[in-house]
């Protein structure tokens, strides 16, 4: 293709884009500038490699793809490792095979050496040591890039470093950011985000003994950046961010709305709608920087803040937020007013998401005006909104008790569960779905998780909250990725009625289920496959199944009005069926003693 093109045509193959060729293409009005940050250059990688050791022996094409697929992108890295290698063709001592096998073994410090070298080398020719001013400037700006929650592009980290709390940070980052090309992406291009090209990189510079001067300590940066979100919320927040015309359209019927989000929710600004409160957790107290908390959240910026951050759609973790900023400044003189603040903002969140999640302007219309009257947020915003509605009659005093009503499924739930976070819900209908819900917003994660073909009678959360468990009358036990909503492996078979009680054992390994077989069974929890025999003894439909704390008990209760305890090992009924109740008995629980012993509690119709 090439030979057809005019004589006037010409390539040039460039390296990572360093300042000076940048700034001579850049110059040439003929010369288009392409960024390959975002291309994956494994098979490049591979290419070179391969023609780099094509002459050397015992070196076949698996070899050169591991070694592709360890260099993480870095061509660098690819050279010297292919340099280290064909030095065994020419010096004693390893063989090339050898000299290979040390170069894949992750972790060897013969690898860390060749990569340490280079970024040696790389930075001795970028930053000037002889002037402590440029190294300060070095350590603060990549101090910035390792520290922020989530990687941003320059223009984003310049509005950042610029609120920093020190005069003599306030520079432009693109000096030091684009002198490392080589070593980062996203600096030649505002637009893609900044990052270690290759992860040795962020280990090269965070230990002491690989980067020497070159050390990214922690520093306060955390603190700085609370300060710096903070800051940033103060100046670019407002009522009606998004300047809709109307509050009636819900978000899928607004034209172009990613568009105007994007336009006026710049990237600095929804960084900062993100994660100041992660900033401010992982900060010492300090009365400046309480301050600025008070000032956001002691004023109608809290309210413009949650409104920027429905946009986003990150209104999940406002009450979360709120929650820690309340904690943060618990039993601290002077900002008794704000904590309470917060707290009613935790409410108000729970009680009005469901409207404000659908269609933001509804933060102003539904939930200000209905805010309990002796509510500190109530108070606030009467003095800051004159023309808001007011409710004559009927209004509330105090938040109610139940905060939230979660809607979605088409028929009765018939069982809930807590993520041990406490901040998913799982819930089992008889319309044969598994659903899971945001605890502070009370909106549905993802999509139903599908698969029963009868109703759901049970569901359980593993104690690490990755997987959900559930039981259904098509008579199978069911294991799902409590993250992605995907059914891990196949049903749970054995049982011939319905399953009616699951639970997962404390260390995630077991799976108990009860049904109206009359049986308790005990599966694994990662192979699906059963555990001995079902544990027998019921004359009638097992209801509800639990283990112990510790593991070692199963405790069941029946529609024969008797409940029994099963040794968790051995399957075998430890003493005699325990008797009382006049009626079926329909739950059973253990709960942890003081003492470190177990009780078993039930419940009967």
């Amino acid at each position: 293709m090439a030979t057809s093109l005019p004589p006037n045509f010409r390539f040039l193959l460039t390296s990572r884009p360093s300042p000076d060729i940048q700034r001579v293409l850049l110059k040439a009005c003929h010369v288009i500038s392409i960024s390959l940050d975002n291309v994956h250059a494994e098979n490049d990688i591979c290419m070179y490699v391969r023609r780099e050791l094509e002459d050397v022996e015992d070196i076949g094409e698996v070899d050169l793809r591991e070694i592709a697929m360890k260099a993480g992108g870095l061509f660098e890295w690819a050279g010297l490792a292919s340099e280290f290698i064909r030095a065994g063709m020419d010096k004693g001592g390893l063989t090339t095979k050898e000299r290979l096998n040390k170069v894949m073994l992750a972790g060897e410090r013969e690898q860390e050496t060749l990569l340490d070298n280079m970024y040696h080398q790389i930075l001795d020719g970028t930053i000037d040591r002889s002037h402590a001013r440029s190294l300060d400037q070095f350590h603060s700006v990549m101090l910035l890039v390792l520290t922020v929650k989530r990687p941003l592009p320059m223009d984003a980290l310049n509005v950042l470093h610029h609120h920093i709390p020190n005069q003599e940070d306030h520079y432009d980052v693109k000096v030091i950011l684009r002198a490392m090309a080589s070593l980062l992406s996203g600096v030649i291009e505002n637009i893609v985000l900044v990052r270690p090209l290759h992860t040795s990189f962020y280990d090269f510079l965070t230990d002491p003994d690989q980067s020497r001067d070159y050390l990214v300590g922690k520093g306060n940066m955390e603190t700085n950046l609370a300060f710096t979100s903070l800051a940033i919320l103060d100046e670019g927040l407002c009522f009606n961010i998004c300047k809709l015309e109307n509050s009636y359209l819900l978000y899928s019927e607004v034209v172009g709305l990613q568009e105007k989000v994007k336009e006026n929710i710049p990237d600095h600004l929804a960084y900062s709608c993100q994660f100041w409160a992660r900033h401010l957790r992982e900060a010492g107290f300090d009365v400046a920087l309480a301050m600025q908390v008070k000032s956001m959240g002691g004023s109608e910026k809290i309210l413009f803040w949650m409104e920027a951050c429905s946009f986003l759609k990150e209104l999940g973790n406002v009450a979360a937020d709120l929650a820690s900023a309340a904690e943060w400044l618990q039993n601290k003189e002077g900002f008794e007013d704000v904590v309470e603040l917060t707290k009613d903002g935790v409410e108000f969140v729970h009680t009005f998401s469901n409207a404000i999640s659908y269609r933001t302007p509804h933060l102003y219309i539904s939930g200000v005006p209905f805010l309990p009257t002796k509510s500190p947020l109530f108070k606030m915003v009467r003095q800051r909104f004159c023309g808001m509605a007011k409710v004559a009659i009927g209004y509330m005093e105090n938040w109610p008790h139940v905060q939230m009503q979660l809607k979605g499924h088409t028929d009765w739930v018939n069982s809930i569960a807590f993520c041990p976070s406490g901040k998913r819900i799982a819930s089992g209908s008889a319309d044969m779905t598994v659903r899971i819900w945001n605890v502070d917003s009370g909106a549905q994660i993802g999509s139903p998780l599908q698969g029963h073909t009868s109703r759901v009678r049970s569901v359980a959360f593993s104690p690490d909250g990755t997987r959900i468990v559930s039981g259904s009358d098509d008579n199978t036990v069911r294991v799902w990725d409590a993250d992605n909503g995907v059914e891990s492996g196949s049903p749970l078979q054995g049982h011939t009625d319905w399953v009616t009680s699951v639970a997962f054992s404390s260390d995630g390994t077991r799976i108990i289920s009860g049904s109206y077989d009359k049986t308790v069974r005990v599966w694994d929890a990662d192979s699906g496959v059963q555990i001995g025999s079902p544990l027998q003894g019921y004359t009638d439909a097992v209801t509800s199944v639990a283990f112990s704390p510790d593991g070692t008990r199963i405790v069941s209760s029946s529609d024969d009005k008797t409940w029994r305890v099963w040794d968790a090992d051995s399957g075998v009924q430890v003493g005699s069926p325990l008797q009382g109740h006049t009626f079926w008995d329909r739950s059973v629980a253990f709960c942890l003693m003081a003492q470190g012993l177990s009780q078993v509690q039930m419940t009967t119709l």
